[in-house]
């Protein structure tokens, strides 16, 4: 059991069997992701719309890439986010290899796939072109020159490889006992002078043994004037054992809800503490008050 006070440490360890069929299946997502973006493209040729298309994919391959990650059962941080970049990677050059097919540049499936060199060269093809024809006005078709597709490729790219960040921040605690991630729970403080006051009286060398004696709210609700502070408490626990509990806790800005939409959205995140093991008591306390 860890003690109270010291910081949750990733193990490193991988599953072999898991991670290739993580690595089969989420080549195989990449494909089929990419293949959607130019089937939409393709079939809805309105280069605005594209962008909606675009956010599609970036949310598609977050779920995908998330899902995958969790099914590989990987501790190692690094390893992760690698083959999370590989896999935006080809989910970006795989839509332009079905562009390659659809052009005859004369690149293979799995060159404009995997290799980098193919991918940018049918890039610059197709920029080349896009300025052909807008510089024919009679038979131009585009209402804009190469470089401008060249600057929206590159938004594109920028997309496509977005969900890396994504995957980068997201922290998963994994129980190595029980062999299963962490569930969490979370909560809200609003009276925020009065937990600094209370943690400030603990010491310097609380283990935050006082948060249960805090009031909380599960949800937040909106304000329309001006921002507020708030704290959250987020407490991650194996459901399984509920031992080596940890606790995050952050800093942030309420913004008015100007849309009036009943949000309340969180802006400016301060990081007080995170992935401190805490202690048993501490915890089971905390997850009662927070369901």
């Amino acid at each position: 059991m860890h003690a109270a006070g010291t910081f949750y440490k990733a193990s490193g360890l991988i599953k072999p069997k898991r991670l290739l069929l993580s690595l089969f299946g989420g080549i195989s997502l990449s494909v089929l992701i990419g293949w959607l973006f130019y089937f939409l493209t393709n079939f809805i040729s309105f280069i605005y719309l594209n962008f909606i298309f675009l956010f599609g994919v970036l949310c598609a391959s977050i779920v995908a890439f998330t899902l995958l990650r969790l099914f590989s059962k990987s501790r190692h941080h690094i390893l992760n986010v690698s083959l999370a970049g590989l896999f935006c990677y080809l989910t970006w050059s795989a839509q332009w290899t079905f562009y390659n097919q659809q052009w005859n540049f004369g690149y293979s499936f799995l060159e404009g796939v995997f290799n980098p060199f193919a991918t940018f060269e049918i890039i610059a093809r197709r920029i080349v072109q896009i300025d052909t024809d807008h510089a024919n006005q009679a038979a131009g078709r585009f209402p804009f020159s190469g470089g401008l597709a060249g600057f929206f490729y590159v938004i594109e790219f920028i997309a496509f490889i977005f969900p890396v960040k994504f995957l980068l921040e997201d922290k998963q605690y994994y129980c190595e006992g029980c062999d299963r991630f962490y569930d969490e729970k979370d909560a809200f403080v609003t009276e925020t002078g009065a937990f600094y006051a209370v943690m400030g009286g603990a010491g310097e060398n609380h283990v935050y043994n006082f948060l249960p004696e805090v009031s909380y709210y599960s949800k937040l609700a909106p304000i329309y004037a001006r921002t507020r502070e708030i704290v959250k408490v987020t407490i991650h626990y194996c459901p399984k054992c509920l031992d080596n509990n940890i606790i995050s806790v952050s800093a942030f800005e309420q913004q008015p809800d100007s849309g009036n939409q009943n949000k309340a959205p969180l802006s400016n995140e301060i990081e007080i503490t995170r992935g401190m093991y805490i202690e048993k008591d501490t915890a089971h306390l905390l997850i009662r008050k927070f369901a």
